[in-house]
């Protein structure tokens, strides 16, 4: 179970990896280049806001995928035991 918590905190460590890099590199665009022409920076604006939409929808769909496969997993955890306790109540029922 411990195993899964790492790997939640790991895949959300890429997402948040990812979504700062685009947003750093997209900073250093505008500080270097668009800042010159009013017309660039409403440009650059736009496409800084595209992608930081972007990349907020693919951090919630991850999220969303992480969840659904940790529900998938609980419930399988729960059937097997469930299933587990239901075989050791019989062994000791046989046993008596």
């Amino acid at each position: 179970m411990q195993e899964n918590k790492k790997d939640d905190k790991g895949v959300s460590a890429v997402i948040a990896g990812v979504a700062g890099a685009v947003i750093g590199a997209s900073a250093a665009i505008v500080a270097s280049v668009a800042l010159k022409d009013e017309k660039n920076r409403e440009k650059v604006k736009e496409v800084i806001a595209t992608v930081k939409e972007h990349v907020a929808d693919y951090a919630d769909e991850a999220q969303k995928e992480m969840n659904q496969q940790k529900t998938k997993a609980e419930k399988m955890l729960e059937i097997d035991k469930n299933a587990v306790e239901k075989e050791v109540k019989e062994v000791k029922k046989a046993a008596r």
